[in-house]
């Protein structure tokens, strides 16, 4: 399955905004490569965060696909809690 497929409930659960359009340009092996990819950008709970990363290095199609995680630090008081529930209904 094409990870860009998943609905939110099969990443555990999670908001995803997907970046199309994006070119990446990196060595791999020695080479010099350049990709058409798309960005997924997964917002879940902190719980989640290993078996959301174990899921991803399994089902994604590169070897060592990109797998970072960033901190909310700030935003919108309203969405913040939006997400928080969103992340949050399977686990009731």
């Amino acid at each position: 399955m094409h990870l860009t497929r998943l609905s939110p409930t099969h990443l555990f659960p999670s908001v995803v905004n997907i970046v199309p359009g994006l070119v990446s340009v990196y060595t791999w092996k020695g080479e010099i490569c350049k990709d058409q990819e798309q960005l997924l950008i997964i917002k879940t709970q902190n719980a989640k965060i290993k078996q959301l990363h174990e899921y991803i290095r399994v089902n994604h199609p590169y070897e060592t696909p990109e797998f970072i995680t960033l901190p909310i630090q700030g935003g919108s008081l309203e969405y913040l809690n939006w997400l928080r529930d969103a992340t949050r209904k399977t686990e009731e």
